[in-house]
């Protein structure tokens, strides 16, 4: 684990490499802002740390008014079944503010144990892992894929369907879609190949399963055409020699 001057630095070096558009997104979304934590009300009467061990069963019951519709229910669920933590520990690539509706802010710093009712959570600054987390969300581009997905726009096309999957799923994470609408999806904007092979396996197999199927039947198609699959391989034939009658061998040298 990092310590904290080496993630200060880190974070300095991305800043530095993001250039032109990027940069300029950087200045304007991220420069001199804190982090909110907008699904949250500063009544927890827990710090910081303590709610990164145990944020779930104690973050129940102070929601805010603008949380997503049901968000208090998936907790009570994810709390019972030991699922992710509300709000995550510093891990840098792995850290989903989701959950807590981590956003940049000109709000003042708000601890979550202020207990201010009509205040949400703002901790100082934006770290690496958060800064991280918010550009894999809302970098223009990757709203811009969100917006088409969300319209019914995204499809296979030319893709692979291990990296639609992927796009489709990282979409689905950050646009709060559920199971169901995401198998629908993936789906409904399969190649029409794909459509037809996901029909020959059956509809009633769970996702994970018919992507997997159709990953190995695109590698094997991949390998046909290629050459490359082990069952076409050219292999060498030892054409038998014609054998003839020992009588025959003896009028054959007589000649």
């Amino acid at each position: 684990m990092a310590n904290n001057a080496d993630r200060i630095s880190a974070l300095g070096f991305f800043k530095s490499c993001l250039k032109g558009k990027a940069g300029e997104w950087l200045e304007r979304e991220i420069a001199g802002k804190n982090w909110e934590l907008s699904n949250i009300i500063s009544t927890v009467n827990r710090t910081l740390a303590q709610l990164q061990g145990d944020g779930q069963a104690r973050i129940v019951g102070h929601l805010s008014p603008t949380a997503p519709a049901g968000l208090n229910a998936q907790l009570v669920a994810a709390d019972a079944g030991a699922g992710a933590l509300v709000i995550p520990g510093h891990t840098v690539f792995n850290e989903d503010w989701t959950p807590a509706g981590g956003k940049p802010t000109s709000k003042v710093v708000c601890a979550p144990n202020a207990n201010l009712p009509n205040r949400t959570v703002v901790l100082a600054d934006i770290t690496l892992g958060q800064l991280i987390d918010y550009f894999k969300g809302n970098y223009p581009t990757v709203r811009q894929q969100y917006q088409q997905a969300l319209f019914g726009i995204t499809v296979q096309g030319s893709d692979s369907v291990g990296s639609y999957y992927t796009k489709l799923k990282k979409i689905a994470r950050h646009a709060n879609m559920g199971d169901d609408e995401f198998c629908r999806r993936f789906l409904g904007r399969l190649s029409p190949d794909n459509q037809m092979e996901v029909h020959r396996m059956g509809l009633s197999r769970p996702i994970d399963e018919i992507f997997s199927s159709l990953e190995e039947i695109e590698r094997y198609k991949a390998e046909l055409v290629s050459g490359t699959n082990p069952l076409l391989q050219s292999q060498q034939y030892i054409q038998p020699s014609q054998s003839y009658p020992s009588t025959e061998i003896e009028k054959i040298k007589s000649i």
